[in-house]
């Protein structure tokens, strides 16, 4: 936010509130749509 000249670092800055004791989820890795060569 030191960069940003004219933006309050109120806005531009952020906390993520997360509960420590969630478990860790891991997402399952999606096959692609195409299997080689160039997409669209």
């Amino acid at each position: 936010a030191a960069e940003m000249l004219g933006i309050d670092p109120e806005v531009a800055c952020h906390q993520l509130t997360i509960d420590p004791r969630a478990n860790v989820v891991v997402q399952r890795r999606r096959k692609p749509l195409f299997a080689g060569g160039k997409g669209c």
